[in-house]
């Protein structure tokens, strides 16, 4: 598993947001999270939950977590992140502790 604070970087921001009824019908719940580090990085992860399937006797939903992707690169320090938070903001994204 990757670390978020290797090659001497930290997490400026972190933004997620949660839907409990995403628009794929196979999923009960839905979290996307970006991090935006100091080295010019947005990774980003999704976290799903998928609904039991009842012709295989699943009786519990299952998680799964499609791990650290780098989704974006911005440049000019927090000239550069600042404008795509609030973006992300606006789309329902909350910041969280990281």
């Amino acid at each position: 598993m990757a670390k978020l604070n290797a090659n001497n970087q930290t997490e400026v921001l972190r933004l997620q947001r949660e839907v409990s009824s995403p628009k794929n019908p196979d999923l009960e719940w839905e979290r996307m999270t970006y991090a935006f580090m100091s080295n010019g990085k947005v990774v980003g992860k999704r976290d799903v939950l998928f609904k039991p399937r009842q012709f295989l006797g699943e009786t519990k939903a299952k998680r799964h977590s499609y791990g650290w992707h780098l989704a974006a690169r911005y440049s000019n320090g927090e000239m550069g992140w600042r404008p795509v938070a609030n973006k992300l903001k606006g789309d329902g994204y909350v910041e969280v502790a990281p």
